[in-house]
């Protein structure tokens, strides 16, 4: 994936590359946040992390912060507290 960066009144745009996947971490409570056991675990764009834990793709985060329905009423939104919402990976 690439970002566009804007050059102003240049007619061009140029290419910027995407900024690496966050980091994977834990958080077990509602005030603190650890590292994955994993070295260097990364969270992809469908909310897996390498560990194999559901985080959220836009801050890495997993754990009490996500809000993780069980599809039984159709939904399958996950929402993060840090605002980035997405679809499960076993909705797709």
């Amino acid at each position: 994936m690439l970002w566009i960066q804007d050059q102003g009144s240049a007619t061009a745009a140029a290419a910027v590359p995407a900024p690496p996947p966050p980091l994977h971490l834990e958080v077990p409570d509602l005030d603190r946040a650890r590292r994955c056991r994993l070295p260097d675990c990364r969270v992809g764009g469908d909310g897996r992390a390498d560990c194999g834990a559901l985080a959220c793709p836009a801050c890495g985060l997993s754990g009490w912060n996500l809000v993780c329905p069980d599809g039984f009423d159709g939904d399958w939104l996950v929402r993060c507290t840090c605002g980035f919402s997405w679809v499960r990976p076993e909705a797709a």
